[in-house]
């Protein structure tokens, strides 16, 4: 049987860009070995990495622009909030990624959805291992006001109640957030709202 050569320690155990590779002395017939998954252009991912939505979002972050996040469906699996998909099905779609506003023509990329930054200002982030994306609230406003086709209602109410369990039960976060979507959104995330407070205050599961 014959084996492929090993790669360095440097990038061994981690999703890295082809030029790194290149540049520790890799040669490309060798990045094109069967053990190599390449879920991007220029990106390739050991197969020994366990692969998932956060493995998948941090090799597509080493293509993006700095200060991109990752949004939508992805961001809620990835913050470990209710789902409507399961993490093998979300794999198998487009990840949804955000570039900042500034580049008002986001380049397309295979496997990638790609979009501006909604938020008018800038949004709350935080870092889920080593994937960014928007806070709790911040994503929770964006998904469930944007219309997300795959979130049923009964999906909306869940993953807002799970933001609110986070928040200690106090809605005033989610009302921020609302200050920071596009009108339009903050219109269809404060209906949602009002129907989470009224579940909530009847004691509704």
């Amino acid at each position: 049987m014959r084996f492929s050569t090993p790669l360095p320690e440097e990038i061994r155990d981690r999703a890295f860009r082809v030029e790194e590779a290149l540049a520790l002395g890799v040669t490309r017939k060798r990045l094109r070995g069967v053990d190599l998954r390449a879920p991007f252009y220029g990106v390739r991912v050991p197969l020994s990495v366990p692969w998932g939505v956060r493995a998948r979002a941090r090799a597509a972050l080493l293509v993006l622009p700095e200060g991109s996040l990752v949004v939508g469906l992805h961001a809620v699996a990835v913050a470990g909030l209710p789902a409507p998909m399961s993490w093998d099905d979300l794999v198998e779609r487009p990840l949804e990624v955000a570039v900042p506003l500034r580049l008002r023509e986001p380049r397309p990329r295979r496997n990638l959805d790609v979009g501006v930054l909604p938020w008018r200002t800038r949004c709350r982030t935080v870092v889920d291992d080593g994937v960014p994306r928007p806070a709790d609230e911040d994503l929770w406003a964006h998904v469930v006001g944007a219309g997300t086709p795959r979130l049923s209602p009964d999906g909306v109410l869940e993953l807002g109640r799970a933001v609110l369990e986070r928040g200690g039960g106090d809605p005033s976060a989610m009302r921020e957030a609302l200050g920071r979507v596009p009108p339009a959104i903050a219109t269809r995330a404060r209906l949602h709202l009002a129907r989470l407070e009224r579940t909530k205050s009847a004691g509704r599961p």
